[in-house]
């Protein structure tokens, strides 16, 4: 409604108040009505704007469908669990929206977000190359969009022996001791 997209605008309206209207402030308040419109999922949303005069800018909008996310796949994605790669994917998206919103509502930004904490988390997991391509979309109706996301995993890396050099005041086996929690776990740079 008129007064939610107003509230989306109150700091380029209050700067078109205080400086007057020009084009590369409607220009302004178009875009970031736009953005707002996308991250609700209107992936089509077209906003235009004309000077009408004075102070005088008007917004016209094309909408388009509410576009909801359909499946996430993940093409190559083997030695993690897809379901735990799916929470990262959609997480971005899933902070802004209940947990029981379903069908979520389709954001590029986001996903494009997502598939980088999906990246991250095999980072953490051990697979330092990880590299995920940029995500490929395909529409399987107007307002329903498929994501593809293609992950190269690459080889998964443990830590193996641990030798210690040179003069220590504990020694070898009692430092490897107090690291054994670590051994166990996948190796990461961090």
């Amino acid at each position: 409604d008129d007064k939610t997209l107003r509230s989306q605008l109150k700091e380029q309206i209050a700067t078109i108040a205080q400086f007057g209207l020009t084009t590369a402030r409607g220009d302004d308040a178009a875009f970031f009505l736009e953005l707002y419109y996308k991250k609700h999922g209107y992936a089509k949303v077209k906003v235009s704007y004309a000077l009408e005069g004075g102070n005088r800018l008007r917004l016209d909008i094309v909408e388009g469908p509410l576009v909801h996310l359909g499946r996430v796949i993940f093409v190559g994605a083997r030695q993690l669990p897809e379901k735990k790669l799916l929470e990262y994917a959609v997480g971005p998206t899933q902070e802004r929206f209940s947990k029981a919103q379903s069908p979520l509502p389709f954001v590029s930004t986001d996903i494009e977000e997502g598939a980088d904490l999906v990246r991250r988390f095999y980072n953490s997991e051990g697979f330092i190359n990880c590299a995920i391509d940029k995500p490929t979309y395909s529409y399987n109706r107007a307002d329903f969009v498929d994501v593809r996301l293609d992950v190269h995993e690459g080889q998964q890396y443990f830590f193996c022996d641990i030798n210690f050099v040179g003069p220590t005041i504990f020694g070898g086996e009692a430092l490897r001791g107090q690291m054994l929690d670590l051994l166990g776990r996948p190796y990461t740079e961090a």
